[in-house]
């Protein structure tokens, strides 16, 4: 072997072995191949980034490295947040949050999935790159960068109170948000002029980051964020246009697996199918939510209040409906339900009389199981009377109405957790369990008004059953619904009250 050549031999080697290094060192920017959705992501700055995405293709992998290239960084610091560095510069600690629904969740992708990507080997005690593990109560809870990066780990269902902070430079969600709490989350980037960014498979069906993603014009919410919808048809080939494993008869043997069309919108397309198995499966809110119009003198008012447990965890709710005169259709047009505060008897007595002011009544219906509300709202509270607790009834009133296109919800904000109530209630869940406080006063305020159902046609009749072989009714009429089915639902009503009154 010729000079020349041992030198190119080994300027060769050199960069091999350098390749090889940075791959192993610092795998998050080296080691793996990308699509180009994931690289557009990665490169994003906007302030808000989704993007919704079939199950099992790099969106959570994506997410984490992203939040390790901005952690260790610093060169991009002054550019992502340059309207508030002068303030910021002299940060010792730049916060990061990264959420997950809950520690075990965060745990296991943590050990499996970060470790992946995290800087290894000599980089592990890198000045910039090296980085240390902090877990409490055996769930990870911190991650701290060499570069003055510290990200914590948040979880859904941590209480509202624990999402409160000091001040976050960037939010990192993986899977969908509780809306509830996206403003919570994102108050503490204000001071920053922070970033949220989050991947998800659009399966919990809130409308709020449907809207977001799907619609357009007035309904689209965050019309300045970047949104990406992402399918299995995306992920065939890499940026370097190399093909990966995903081909076309791979996913469509996938489409084939799944049961029903919402499940392949969801999981293979990356959309917001239609949940189903919910209890409201006739409620549509591109159908069934409307802009408010007046209601007048040629409307019945009708009234519904679920007493809740008087604490935080099953608020209390208040529903009115305006019915036409002639009972073909009704308008949900004002409601309320206590969220995050405590009631007592007087107060949801207090709000409802303050609903109803000056509109009179016809009736006013509630849970009879609230003895202690009825004796000091009897005589107050116009038409009080006790409600009928069917679900059966109740839920089987709501969807025909609802798929009839007789019964509609008046698009507000106070009125937005009950259509969020609506499309994510499902069949099976247990009584105490269920977010149900405001379709329950739906369905007292409308199970016993008089609609009038001469004008549909018996194919849009809805029987949603609880059991997929038989329904109630069938196992009714077949004498197959015995003592214990019957004993079940005694027991989960007894444990509702039990778990209000705090025993």
């Amino acid at each position: 072997m010729s000079d020349k050549e041992l030198s190119i031999y080994k300027e060769k080697l050199a960069l091999l072995e350098q390749k090889k290094d940075l791959t192993e060192g610092l795998p998050h920017l080296h080691a793996h191949r990308l699509y180009m959705w994931q690289r557009e992501f990665i490169d994003c700055r906007n302030q808000m980034c989704l993007l919704t995405a079939a199950n099992q293709i790099g969106k959570s992998s994506m997410n984490i490295i992203k939040c390790i290239t901005w952690a260790t960084s610093p060169e991009l610091w002054p550019i992502l947040w340059a309207s508030q560095w002068e303030s910021l510069k002299s940060d010792k600690t730049r916060l990061f949050w990264y959420l997950y629904p809950d520690g075990g969740t965060a745990t296991v992708e943590f050990e499996v999935k970060w470790s992946k990507y995290l800087p290894s080997g000599k980089y592990k005690d890198h000045p910039i790159y090296g980085w240390k593990e902090t877990y409490k109560n055996g769930n990870i809870e911190t991650l701290t960068f060499n570069s003055g990066v510290m990200i914590v780990f948040k979880f859904y269902s941590q209480k509202a109170m624990n999402l409160q902070s000091l001040t976050v430079y960037a939010c990192f969600v993986d899977e969908e948000l509780p809306y509830d709490l996206y403003s919570e989350v994102t108050s503490r980037t204000n001071a920053t002029d922070g970033y949220f960014n989050m991947v998800f498979t659009a399966t919990l069906c809130q409308e709020e980051w449907r809207c977001a993603m799907e619609e357009k014009g007035d309904k689209e919410l965050f019309k300045d964020a970047y949104k990406k919808q992402i399918s299995l048809f995306d992920c065939m080939k890499y940026e370097d246009d190399t093909p990966s494993t995903w081909t076309e008869r791979r996913i469509n043997r996938i489409i084939n697996s799944y049961p029903t069309l919402a499940e392949v919108q969801t999981r293979v397309y990356g959309k917001f199918g239609i949940s189903e198995g919910r209890v409201y499966e006739s409620f549509d809110p591109s159908t069934n939510m409307v802009k408010p119009i007046d209601i007048g003198k040629d409307y019945y008012i009708y009234g519904g209040i679920d007493i809740g447990s008087g604490g935080v965890n099953h608020p209390a709710a208040c529903v009115l409906v305006a019915v036409r005169h002639d009972f073909k259709i009704g308008y949900i047009f004002r409601g309320w339900r206590g969220d995050k505060i405590i009631t007592t008897n007087k107060d949801i007595q207090d709000k409802y009389m303050e609903m109803v002011k000056g509109l009179n009544p016809i009736a006013s219906y509630y849970d009879w199981h609230a003895k202690d509300f009825g004796m000091i709202s009897m005589g107050v509270i116009p038409g009080l009377q006790p409600a009928e607790k069917s679900h059966d009834l109740g839920e089987g009133i709501l969807n025909v109405l609802f798929k009839n296109s007789k019964l509609f919800i008046f698009d507000t904000p106070e009125l937005q957790p009950l259509r969020n109530e609506l499309l994510a209630l499902k069949v099976g869940t247990p009584k105490n369990k269920a977010k149900d406080d405001y379709t329950d006063g739906l369905r007292y305020s409308c199970s016993k008004i008089p609609w009038d159902y001469s004008d549909i046609d018996d194919s849009k009749i809805v029987n949603v059953t609880k059991n997929p072989q038989k329904s109630e009714v069938d196992q009714r009429r077949e004498g197959m619904l015995n003592t214990e089915v019957v004993k079940e639902s005694i027991e989960a009503e007894m444990a509702e009250w039990n778990e209000q009154y705090g025993e």
